[in-house]
């Protein structure tokens, strides 16, 4: 058994990290019979899909999914906004919540409840024995280190995309051998792409050290992972970067590129938007396939959208390290050190 020096600032970023191909494959290997059981109280019902952070930025890339795979009628809100969305009148609908502690998000379930009093709540949740896990009707149990880093976004991503599949096998539509393949192989894409970021990781930390406000733009089913890789290096280094859907940056906020504002792209970004940077002066770092920051190339964009995930969580650990923060302290991951952690590195 290894001896971990919790003294190394970001030693227990990095470990996470390193760590995500296991967690995702204990993950897969006890998502498949809940994933059909959940698909299966889905079929025929207008679909809510909410979470608070992480779980809602998860939760986007679940309705793509169910639009593409299963045409299933989807809204995906923030966990707080959800009685916004809830009908006057009932109709066959359930709710899929993603979440970390299965607890802040009760106030919005028990109104669902409450409106929707026949509707199935699921739950994609790292907390097993919590209030949501206890009261939805189907879980389905991530493997992530709860509240640790990285985030768990690539478990409940990974996670929402099998039970989108699901969902389309309940339906007896043809099956999508591709896909069947990506999401079965993904811990060994996971495992690539922590590979391959590392070191291009590390010099472009070293490149964007001098910044403080920044944007991180994605487009497609990579703007879940746009979104919640600025809020990640924003957190951890301490720096104010945001994120955006190409579409949205282009209406206005590229405006505020410039010399001293660089520009993040994540995956296939139209052009449009580096020609605005190239425009207005802004340093630019690709993320993908043949990027500056290299991610394994992948057939399906929901796969990619979880992939490019990765080298931004890699970014945000090695951009706090450059700017002398430690990203275990500024992400609260010391606070949950206790000595069965310890011993289980």
């Amino acid at each position: 058994m290894g001896c971990l020096d919790l003294s190394l600032p970001g030693e227990l970023a990095v470990r996470d990290l390193r760590r995500l191909p296991s967690t995702l494959e204990r993950t897969l290997g006890g998502a498949e019979e809940p994933a059909r059981y959940a698909a299966e109280r889905l079929v025929g019902r207008f679909v809510y899909s909410a979470g608070m952070g992480t779980g809602y930025r998860s939760s986007l890339l679940f309705r793509m999914g169910m639009v593409r795979l299963s045409g299933g009628e989807v809204v995906a809100s923030p966990i707080e906004e959800l009685p916004g969305w809830l009908p006057e009148r009932p109709r066959p609908s359930a709710l899929v919540v993603f979440s970390t502690t299965g607890e802040d998000e009760m106030d919005a379930v028990m109104e669902f409840r409450r409106r929707l009093p026949s509707s199935p709540v699921i739950s994609v949740i790292d907390s097993p024995g919590s209030t949501l896990h206890r009261s939805s009707d189907a879980a389905l149990l991530t493997a992530a280190p709860g509240g640790g880093f990285p985030s768990n976004f690539p478990a409940e991503s990974l996670v929402g995309i099998l039970l989108a599949y699901k969902v389309r096998e309940v339906r007896e539509e043809p099956p999508i051998p591709s896909l069947e393949r990506e999401i079965s192989r993904f811990p060994r894409t996971a495992d690539e792409a922590v590979s391959m970021a590392e070191v291009a990781s590390a010099d472009w930390a070293g490149e964007l050290r001098p910044y403080h406000v920044g944007f991180v733009v994605g487009g497609g089913a990579t703007v879940p992972a746009a979104l919640e890789g600025s809020h990640l290096i924003s957190q951890a280094g301490r720096v104010f970067f945001r994120g955006y859907s190409m579409r949205e940056f282009m209406t206005g906020p590229y405006r505020l590129l410039g010399p001293e504002t660089p520009l993040i792209l994540v995956g296939e970004v139209g052009g449009e938007v580096q020609s605005a940077a190239d425009r207005y002066g802004s340093p630019v770092v690709r993320v993908g396939p043949g990027g500056d920051i290299p991610t394994p190339r992948v057939g399906d964009d929901l796969i990619a959208g979880v992939v490019h995930y990765i080298p931004l969580a890699e970014l945000a650990i090695r951009l706090a390290l450059e700017r002398g923060v430690d990203p275990d302290s500024s992400l609260g991951l010391r606070v949950m050190v206790d000595e069965e952690l310890v011993d289980d590195i």
